[in-house]
């Protein structure tokens, strides 16, 4: 039933997009939608918003759209990767997970072009940049590293360009720092510094109170970058390792995802990010 009010009320507020106010509650109800996990049902909303929406509002549109479809491709990766079927009972196949991570990087692809066309909306265009690398990141995982390697220099400049438009973007670090610690010949010691950095800035936005929860991703993501460079006490310059202080990272990580997972009822599982962080983490302890 709550769900079904926040569509109707999304549509009433869709009706009304020509007046900024009602476009700024729209926005919020579709952000609160996506910390509830409502993905599937973005999408509508947010193209029937397009259609009367202004250059700056299209930019925010097309980068949630990205961001909605990102989770959704996700859902669609693991049942293939567990060889399931969809909600009609059909088998999901890898070329329709990439298809999905595709359709994800054109709306992101679009609002990049309408800012840098007009100069519309700065703030944000960030995500719009952000957004793009993470759903071809999310396609070169799905596809294979190795496969993937030239859309590397691509993603690697649009979070750089999103970083450049704002230096305190925490998840741009992040996601750096994770593909300097995957890909061959990269630098791991600047995958280790993207990922200090991303920790930094997301304990500041918890601190401020502009994030609720801290993301246990970024902390991860550094473990397995200290493991990748595996510096010694002496190199380091103090009376630790990087593979001791990513295993002190990952342990506390560890014991809060088990609590989680044995609190789901039947037919649940972990979100995404929990799943991944889940596979890292076992990677890092097996490692160190």
């Amino acid at each position: 039933m709550k769900k079904a009010l926040t569509l109707v009320l999304l549509m009433m507020l869709v009706a009304a997009a020509g007046f900024s106010d009602s476009f700024s509650e729209m926005v919020e109800q579709i952000d609160r939608m996506d910390d509830e996990k409502i993905y599937d049902e973005q999408i509508p909303i947010l193209e029937k918003a397009l259609t009367s929406a202004d250059d700056g509002q299209k930019i925010a549109i097309l980068w949630r759209m990205a961001r909605a479809n990102l989770n959704i491709a996700w859902r669609y990766k693991i049942l293939f990767e567990n060889d399931e079927k969809d909600e009609m009972g059909r088998p999901v196949t890898k070329t329709q997970v990439l298809a999905l991570y595709d359709r994800g990087e054109d709306w992101a692809a679009e609002a990049i072009e309408i800012f840098e066309r007009t100069g519309a909306n700065r703030e944000e265009a960030v995500e719009a940049y952000y957004w793009r690398a993470s759903n071809v990141g999310q396609w070169g995982q799905t596809k294979g590293i190795l496969a993937s390697l030239f859309r590397t220099g691509p993603m690697k400049a649009d979070l750089k360009k999103a970083i450049e438009l704002d230096p305190e973007h925490a998840d741009s670090y992040y996601v750096l720092s994770k593909m300097y610690e995957a890909v061959p010949l990269w630098s791991k010691n600047q995958a280790v510094k993207y990922g200090r950095e991303s920790v930094r800035l997301e304990e500041i936005l918890v601190r401020t109170g502009e994030k609720d929860e801290f993301d246990i991703s970024k902390p991860v993501a550094l473990a397995k970058a200290l493991v990748a460079r595996n510096w010694s006490s002496r190199k380091r310059g103090d009376n630790t390792t990087d593979k001791a202080e990513a295993r002190a990272l990952v342990l506390p990580i560890l014991e809060l995802l088990e609590q989680r997972e044995a609190a789901l009822g039947p037919g649940e599982r972990l979100d995404s990010g929990d799943v991944d962080d889940l596979v890292d983490i076992r990677e890092v302890l097996k490692k160190t």
